[in-house]
């Protein structure tokens, strides 16, 4: 009832589904029975869901969730995700959804050839066609009949088409098993077999999902992700890494992301770790050479301070990310106009700091050339208040020294920023505190600065 009064509300059907699927799970008695009433209520569910929301992607998603782990009907809820991809191309989630469901189709078969103690290069007969398309008859009637949507139109994806193509190549392996093929022609229908085992449909999947997401990093990298947890798909996740080499050329976090990328399939116990970092580094180097930029240098020193943390009870590997942090900061600075900006400045200054260098100096060049970075300023004045040294002076000169830095300066390039104004209130209340400055005029600095 609920749903009939507020079919507008897309969390009540979700929520609706939700509620039939515990039911499911909750069920006793004839458990074959019960679950083909709840699969096919679920079924209905879904398609009156989808046709009040036909925008919705997680409504799809479900849907499609449900044919091929309820009704085991892969073919269907592919159909499904290419329908979903008709009314939103742009949506990230069916994209990843869609080759998720092709890599899964594949293991799928792969698990029954194991089973059945096959070759991948031996013919098998039609089986293994059941299991790519999916498309098994069952007794069943429960699967989502969802009527054509007006939103839909009447034309078909790109990628439906080629992967409608490149299943009908691998359904031609049936004839081969007939016996009315040529050696040669049989050959033929064994490699396409091979190229569907590959990913070939995956693969189009892939190649259309960026036609439709173009420049999107995360995109990229959450594919490669979901292809790393395949056996077998080495060669499909490769080809989405040199796709990101090849349409972010630019992209310091791209580049970033290629060079250390390879990290995430050794593990932190393994012998290998030693030789991965350095490869890593290694492919910093070159990265650096190609797009010596400010983000660059800024992502290379990130990866090289994570590590050194990380490494803390690896003492050689210690001392060779520091030193390498250490030369990465000197080159930095040997070109600090070309180099450096607000971020990297700020990166380096921590640095600088950790490794018992003249921090002070560092970060007055910064404000200099970062004037109206609040940020800078902001480090800068912490740096001396926590010292209460400017380089020159110690003591109350210093004090003072330290305050018309603040009010000749910092406040003045930088009259917005909150924090900076909580820093020198705080380093006024210090020195009021010291007896360096009386309580008049602490008076008098704060309604000053509040006419400001």
């Amino acid at each position: 009832r609920a749903v009939v009064r507020h079919p507008e509300d897309v969390q009540l059907w979700l929520q609706f589904v939700e509620f039939i699927k515990s039911r499911r799970r909750m069920s006793t008695g004839d458990a074959d029975e019960e679950d083909d009433g709840h699969s096919r209520l679920l079924s209905q569910v879904f398609a009156r869901a989808i046709s009040a929301h036909p925008y919705e992607s997680q409504l799809w998603i479900k849907a499609a969730a449900h044919e091929l782990e309820v009704n085991m009907n892969g073919s269907a809820a592919r159909a499904l995700l290419q329908r979903a991809l008709r009314l939103i191309s742009d949506d990230k989630e069916l994209w990843i959804e869609y080759f998720r469901l092709e890599l899964l189709l594949v293991e799928k078969i792969k698990a029954r050839r194991r089973v059945l103690g096959i070759d991948g290069e031996k013919e098998t007969g039609d089986s293994d066609e059941v299991q790519a398309t999916g498309s098994e008859d069952t007794e069943d009637a429960g699967f989502i009949d969802l009527p054509q949507l007006d939103e839909e139109g009447g034309q078909d994806l790109m990628v439906e088409k080629l992967t409608e193509k490149a299943l009908a190549q691998l359904d031609q392996k049936t004839a081969a098993s007939a016996g009315n093929l040529t050696e040669e022609q049989r050959a033929a229908m064994s490699q396409q077999t091979n190229a569907y085992l590959q990913g070939a449909v995956a693969q189009i999947v892939f190649e259309q999902a960026i036609q439709a997401i173009s420049d999107d990093l995360s995109f990229r990298q959450e594919l490669i992700a979901i292809a790393g947890q395949f056996a077998g798909a080495e060669q499909l996740r490769q080809r989405v890494l040199d796709s990101i080499h090849q349409d972010f050329v630019t992209d310091a976090d791209a580049r970033a992301y290629l060079c250390s990328v390879h990290l995430s399939t050794i593990s932190t116990e393994s012998p290998e770790l030693i030789d991965g970092l350095q490869l890593a580094v290694e492919n910093f180097k070159q990265a650096l050479s190609e797009l010596d930029t400010p983000e660059m240098w800024a992502k290379y020193v990130e990866f090289l301070s994570q590590w050194l943390d990380a490494s803390e009870s690896m003492k050689s590997l210690q001392a060779y990310f520091a030193a390498q942090r250490k030369r990465a900061v000197a080159m930095i600075s040997e070109s600090r106009d070309a180099r450096l900006n607000e971020e990297l400045a700020l990166s380096c200054a921590d640095v600088i700091e950790a490794d018992g260098g003249d921090v002070l100096s560092w970060l007055a060049d910064a404000t200099q050339r970062f004037p109206d970075s609040a940020d800078v300023w902001h480090r800068r004045m912490s740096a001396l208040v926590a010292g209460n040294h400017d380089g020159l002076n110690s003591g109350i000169a210093s004090s003072s020294r330290i305050d018309n830095l603040f009010t000749s300066q910092a406040l003045l390039q930088a009259p917005a920023s909150r924090k900076l104004w909580d820093l020198w209130f705080n380093w006024t209340e210090l020195w009021f505190s010291r007896k360096d400055v009386s309580a008049d005029k602490v008076q008098a600095r704060y309604m000053s600065a509040f006419a400001r």
